[in-house]
């Protein structure tokens, strides 16, 4: 895989945080950022997924909730 450097600034805490992280982890620092930034990405692509998904169908059916969605589904 290529990689792009990047330059990220943080604060002096969370850089301290990554670095022992990574060195309890046996890994490099750069990897625990990527993780955790491909987490993010995840997240919140799941959180936007989901929030469209709840407003169409919450229009369509009187879905307010995950229970709502249980019961129908049930």
């Amino acid at each position: 895989m290529k990689y792009t450097q990047v330059l990220f600034k943080f604060p002096k805490n969370l850089k301290k945080t990554i670095t022992e992280l990574a060195k309890k982890k046996n890994t490099t620092q750069s990897e625990i950022v990527r993780e955790a930034i491909r987490r993010y990405i995840i997240s919140e692509e799941f959180r936007m997924l989901r929030e469209k998904t709840l407003a169409e169908v919450e229009s369509k059916n009187g879905v307010l909730s995950d229970e709502d969605v249980f019961k129908i589904v049930s």
